[in-house]
């Protein structure tokens, strides 16, 4: 788990009154408070010296330090907060660095602190200074650019936390980040079976999984992107696959791709059959694909996982 990480906008906008600003301040700290005894004493990540933060308008975070009508306890526990400086370690930094092409994006504005905490895992954090931040899940967009400059949109949940309320909701998030599930490719292909009951691999699939280490944000997204499809299996129980209500964006091949390209997506399947994979979801902000295919109620293969695979609209 990478820490909590300070979402920047949350204080762009200082509270309407110093009262107000107190009492923001207060719930912030206990939020940090309540997140330490769920996941220990993790740094929270924060992109300047937040010193320099308006709480109300002539009261900046500084002052209320010194504040003697603010609770003792209150300014000790903010006190007692360790941020962390650089913003990112070297290994997120050079992850970011490969992934600049992407950001999430709510209400129409590209937040950095959401988008670190989507691609490594970490908890993000707001003060509520401003009431659109009272949010236990934030309802996003995230965005990248492919190879190929087509911009990749989907639906993304960004498990947030503004309240004490928030870390109870949150509750399984944050137990399934600690645990560190699948840490690296290699752990996510020897446990995939207790992992992803509902899928069964094609053997094809494991070079491009073991190849990723511990803290790839590309590993993460394959993660995310394999539980969707998991519970997508899990919750199919009979008729006809309906991929409408999956929740991430899922499509077939076109006919003129599939009568061009069919052999690169015809894969052995674990029961010995070869089958063409149409179905496909992104796993962006590589431009990766993973092919599956609907066997059965509860049940797909995984037939691809890697680089996007040539089409007519794009030969990559």
């Amino acid at each position: 788990m990478k820490g909590l990480i300070l979402n920047e906008h949350s204080y762009s906008q200082p509270a309407s009154s110093m009262e107000d600003g107190k009492a923001c301040m207060q719930v912030f700290c206990h939020v940090i408070a309540a997140l330490r005894k769920e996941v220990g004493p993790s740094p929270l990540r924060v992109q300047e010296n937040f010193n320099h933060i308006l709480i109300a308008d002539d009261y900046p975070l500084a002052k209320w330090r010194n504040d003697q009508s603010v609770d003792l306890e209150t300014r000790r526990l903010f006190t007692s907060l360790s941020t962390q400086s650089p913003f990112l370690d070297e290994t997120m930094s050079s992850e970011r660095d490969r992934t600049r092409q992407c950001d999430v994006v709510f209400n129409g504005i590209s937040i950095e602190a959401f988008t670190i905490a989507y691609l490594f895992d970490c908890l993000p954090v707001s003060f509520i200074f401003n009431g659109i931040w009272d949010l236990p899940i934030i309802n996003a967009l995230f965005i990248a650019i492919g190879d190929n400059e087509d911009i990749n949109e989907e639906p993304c949940n960004i498990h947030h936390f503004a309240r004490v309320d928030h870390v109870t909701t949150n509750a399984q998030h944050i137990i399934d980040v600690k645990s560190k599930v699948a840490a690296s490719g290699e752990t996510l292909w020897r446990d995939r079976k207790s992992l992803f009951p509902y899928l069964a691999f094609c053997d094809n699939t494991k070079n491009n999984i073991i190849r990723e280490s511990e803290g790839s944000s590309l590993l993460n997204q394959i993660k995310k992107k394999l539980f969707a499809l998991n519970t997508i299996m899990q919750e199919w129980t009979g008729g006809v696959f309906d991929s409408s209500t999956a929740g991430i964006l899922i499509s077939q091949e076109s006919e003129s791709t599939l009568a061009r390209y069919e052999k690169t997506r015809t894969f052995i399947c674990p029961d010995g059959v070869e089958r063409v994979f149409s179905w496909h979801c992104r796993v962006t902000p590589a431009n990766w694909r993973i092919h599956f295919f609907p066997v059965r109620p509860n049940l797909a293969y995984i037939g691809y996982i890697g680089p996007k695979l040539p089409t007519t609209k794009y030969r990559t």
